[in-house]
């Protein structure tokens, strides 16, 4: 198989949105001005990750409304296909031969959580696709279905590029437009809890995440759009929590004890059940969500459609006649090859091949993944990996959980920045990152850094993206 680069550089191209911004930029005190804003704005809105701002590029990602159509629709057929199979892992009359279902390793706390009921029909109600690669060399590579980072930062963003003096300048040729997200998660959160059956009879909601959660900023910001809808709103620890009398309490930063009826849950599955073990089952969050006294989005058997090894059953031909035929397609258009890491057989286009073996002699074109970790955690690149140390770390990673996945050559876009007072352009690897909500993508955000493993926290940024067309398109 012949690896390709997916490189989008529309600078040269004379009637491009992105060559007219590049042109913007470079006018007088233009540049200047537009890294001015953005930082003062994004620190204002809190629009940071420690001290530093989540964007430095003076330009967001520019789209067609074409462009932005066809991501939307693989995400959401790649989105649903995920959450039919974890859905058909759970049913024992589902008809998964044992060798595909039993791919999907899970502990006794973890197949327990996943089969809590949840109210309203559908697990993963709030999620993100990561991706690489842009139209038929789309691929995504994880799903963020258990709880989904930057769901309304990327429409703060957004509003923050718009005002910018870079993005004045195009609005006089281009009609721009983002894609707002937080009316919406407003709406599927009430919504939920209506499909809960409203329990505890009027809504309250909590946020709960861990203190050092790096998205408080978001939180306030979703807290204010309820309240501005008469829902009380706050955000609060796992520890802040208790079940009392069959009903969930939540206490603020401030100590006020507050009823939560409905929990916005942005802590992840994984990482309770990493600092509570078996004790997790007895959480006041989780006995609230298994005995109706409040809804939660995501429930935590959602937690089962992040597994990686989930994307082995969608890029397995064996599996593939479990879907609905459009999410088959999709599947195998936008999932790259993926196997749960193990001794033995499998199928690689469609050739038997042992696998560690396999793995061993196409080290280049691999990554090797934790199954169900996140933000980068314990991935390892072949391609950047010497063989020695590539042998280790499959010998290690044999002991616990992980996949192995066909490496995705990722677009890459020319960037702008302001260094030292000056326009520079800088080459960058930028994701794709569709919002879902329930099966509608409401919009997608981009990760680039120069590091083909795209994290925030690893000194990543992130860019909004806009759609474009002419003036009176």
């Amino acid at each position: 198989m012949t690896l390709t680069w997916n490189v989008l550089d529309e600078s040269h191209l004379p009637e491009s949105p992105v060559a007219r911004c590049h042109e913007l930029l470079a006018e007088p005190g233009v540049a200047a001005a537009t890294h001015d804003e953005l930082v003062t704005r994004q620190r204002e809105s809190g629009l940071t990750y420690g001290d530093r701002p989540l964007a430095g590029a003076l330009r967001p990602r520019l789209v067609t409304e074409t462009e932005h159509a066809y991501v939307a629709e693989a995400a959401t057929l790649v989105a649903r296909a995920a959450r039919r199979l974890a859905a058909q892992l759970l049913n024992p009359d589902s008809g998964l031969p044992a060798a595909v279902s039993d791919s999907i390793v899970l502990g006794p706390t973890e197949r327990a959580l996943a089969r809590l009921p949840f109210p309203g029909g559908e697990a993963s109600l709030l999620g993100r696709l990561d991706g690489f690669g842009a139209g038929r060399g789309l691929r995504f590579v994880e799903y963020n279905a258990d709880s989904a980072a930057c769901m309304m930062t990327q429409e703060q963003l957004a509003a923050v590029y718009s005002a910018t003096a870079a993005m004045r300048g195009l609005a006089k040729y281009m009609e721009l437009r983002p894609a707002p997200t937080l009316d919406a998660v407003v709406t599927l959160l009430l919504d939920a809890w209506h499909a809960a059956g409203q329990p505890g009879d009027s809504v309250s909601v909590a946020v709960v995440d861990w203190p050092e959660g790096a998205w408080l900023g978001e939180f306030d910001l979703l807290c204010a759009a309820l309240e501005a809808r008469g829902v009380p709103a706050f955000v609060c620890t796992p520890e802040a929590l208790s079940l009392t009398n069959g009903r969930l309490s939540g206490r603020t930063a401030q100590g006020e004890l507050r009823p939560v009826t409905l929990a916005y849950r942005r802590v992840l599955v994984t990482d309770l059940h990493r600092r509570l073990g078996p004790e997790l089952l007895q959480h006041p969050l989780i006995r609230a969500a298994a005995t109706g006294a409040c809804a939660v989005v995501n429930p935590p058997a959602a937690e089962l459609a992040q597994r990686k090894s989930l994307f082995g059953l969608m890029s397995d031909e064996r599996v593939l006649g479990w879907l609905h035929p459009d999410e088959a397609e999709a599947a195998r258009r936008h999932v790259p090859w993926t196997r749960p890491l193990r001794s033995g057989c499998t199928t690689y286009q469609d050739e038997e091949v042992d696998l560690l073996h396999f793995a061993r002699l196409q080290r280049e074109r691999l990554v090797l993944k934790p199954d169900n970790e996140y933000a980068g955690h314990g991935v390892v690149c072949g391609w950047q990996t010497p063989p020695d140390s590539w042998d280790a770390a499959l010998a290690q990673a044999l002991t616990t959980r992980h996949v192995l996945q066909e490496r995705v050559l990722p677009l890459e876009e020319t960037i702008p920045y302001l260094v030292e007072g000056r326009l520079v352009f800088r080459r960058r690897i930028m994701g794709t990152d569709p919002m879902l909500l329930g099966d509608r993508v409401a919009g997608f955000l981009s990760r680039i850094s120069t590091d083909p493993v795209i994290n925030v926290s690893a000194g990543g940024e992130l860019l909004p993206v806009l759609t474009c067309e002419p003036s009176g398109a």
